[in-house]
């Protein structure tokens, strides 16, 4: 499946609102850290709450598990670079979910029963673990779009290099010749019979009955005019004049935005498989 310039725009709006999201969800995750995690019982009566910045593991955890978060969320907003965004935006969010639903897993299993004290599991834990549950998912989205959407297409390149071509001049001599249009080859075989024809006249003896005939040149076709309204063989949109760029191959015309986008995927043009440059 050829991947286009639209479908990688349309999966970088998605993967920048997903980092958005993870960067949201990691703020609300922080502010979970004022509600009340646990209550300290006391012969099953409650004697105190604890907030979830009075643990201190829990609370390294979910600070670092935020900043996990908003670095996702920065890196899809900021990033030109396909590769990081595949990469990074995906293994920051992910990161930061597992230290979010380790913070409070880690004080409710493992710290407060290794002090011996009976507690009760209060909404903060509950909504911390929730938080931390959504950005793996956040991150999960972000990952699927990072290498599903975005892969590099890997297709093999049925583009030929040129062979230069033996063209003879008018003189006779074999000369090397760059890459020629169709109306130059077309001239220069019309000169060819041209010059043919002249140089048969003027071997026959001349005869008063006989007059040489010349014909006369053909019209040589002028070049077509380059039509005003040019699309984009990436993304098929029209192309705004000052915005257009060519394909060094086959002179297929492109915006400038989707060649960066396209080069940076390993892409390589759709008309002649020219590896953009």
């Amino acid at each position: 499946m050829l991947v286009t310039g639209t479908d990688v725009r349309d999966a970088l709006v998605r993967l920048i609102r997903v980092g958005s999201l993870i960067s949201i969800l990691g703020a609300v995750h922080v502010l979970t850290l004022l509600l009340d995690w646990v209550s300290l019982l006391y012969d099953n009566v409650m004697a105190e709450g604890v907030q979830g910045y009075d643990l201190p593991s829990s609370f390294v955890f979910s600070l670092i598990a935020a900043g996990l978060a908003g670095a996702s969320g920065v890196l899809a907003s900021v990033s030109a670079s396909i590769k990081v965004l595949r990469f990074a935006v995906p293994a920051f969010a992910l990161s930061g979910a597992a230290l979010a639903i380790l913070s409070p897993l880690y004080s409710v299993l493992y710290l407060l029963p290794s002090l011996q004290v009976e507690f009760r599991t209060e909404v903060g834990a509950i909504a911390a673990l929730f938080t931390g549950v959504a950005m793996a998912g956040g991150g999960a989205i972000s990952t699927m779009i990072g290498l599903v959407a975005l892969r590099p297409e890997s297709r093999p390149s049925t583009y030929q290099p040129y062979q230069p071509m033996e063209v003879e001049a008018v003189q006779g001599v074999a000369i090397s010749s760059p890459a020629v249009s169709p109306e130059e080859e077309m001239f220069e075989e019309l000169l060819r019979e041209e010059s043919e024809e002249t140089s048969s006249i003027a071997a026959r003896p001349a005869s008063a009955e006989v007059q040489p005939r010349l014909t006369p040149p053909p019209q040589i076709p002028q070049a077509q005019q380059p039509s005003q309204r040019m699309e984009c063989v990436i993304c098929g949109d029209v192309i705004q004049p000052g915005s257009a760029r060519n394909c060094a191959g086959c002179g297929a015309p492109m915006h400038r935005e989707c060649v960066e986008t396209w080069r940076d995927i390993g892409g390589k043009c759709p008309t002649c498989g020219t590896q953009l440059s």
